[in-house]
């Protein structure tokens, strides 16, 4: 019984959340990477999240950044300014798919899976 109402409920949020998303199918997503030293995010103060949003949040002198995808291509915004600072781009279309990296100069970047 109680399954069945945690469904239910789980079901009500998910066709809600369907009928508030934006018509260019870009929605609201986060990532993060390596143990959290990066969050990127969209945001606007429309409903289109077209703005990404990178924030640097370990004191490791790595800067940090955040690639982008929508209809009008692929990007990336690049935050070097140090730990507990954020940086925002406009970037002209609703994000479809976002991924969080950390810049370790000479290393792989660890980057979260796109989202």
């Amino acid at each position: 019984m109680f399954k069945r109402s945690v469904s239910a409920a789980a079901l009500g949020l998910l066709a809600s959340a369907a009928v508030a998303a934006p018509a260019s199918a870009a929605v609201y997503k986060i990532a993060t990477a390596d143990n959290g030293a990066v969050y990127v995010w969209n945001s606007s103060s429309a409903t289109d999240y077209r703005t990404l949003v990178v924030k640097d949040n370990k004191a490791d002198n790595a800067s940090v950044y955040g690639n982008w995808s929508n209809s009008r291509g692929t990007g990336r915004v690049l935050n070097s300014s140090g730990a507990g600072t954020t940086a925002y781009r406009d970037t002209g279309a609703g994000i479809t798919a976002l991924q969080a990296c950390v810049d370790y100069n000479n290393w792989p970047d660890p980057c979260s899976a796109w989202k």
